[in-house]
């Protein structure tokens, strides 16, 4: 089971460690996650830009990007909101909808 050691976002199969899909990217991605989103299959999301996993290795690039700080489940539904700063947005049906944005935020 090769590593790269490149730049970029590798997706690796659970079971076997084998690599599923990668893209490069010119810097460091920082963090990654794979989310359901309700828009139609899971999203990977990273640095490297947002690809729909379609299974297996079929991975397509999205033609829109969302955050890639936090998944989280906010409205009740079956899938994932996304937590960017202090904003909660979530895949309405047709386009991507802030849920929460405050104006202040206070520890």
């Amino acid at each position: 089971m090769a590593r790269r050691l490149i730049t970029g976002m590798t997706v690796y199969d659970a079971t076997t460690g084998d690599e599923l899909f990668h893209t490069g990217n010119s810097k460091d991605t920082g963090r990654g996650m794979m989310a359901n989103v309700g828009a139609g299959g899971y999203y990977q999301i990273t640095g490297a830009g947002t690809y729909i996993a379609n299974g297996g290795t079929d991975f397509e690039r999205a033609n829109f990007s969302i955050g890639n700080n936090f998944r989280i489940f906010w409205d009740g539904d079956l899938y994932d909101e996304l937590l960017n700063s202090t904003e909660i947005s979530s895949w309405n049906g047709s386009k991507w909808q802030v849920y929460l944005k405050p104006t202040v935020v206070s520890a």
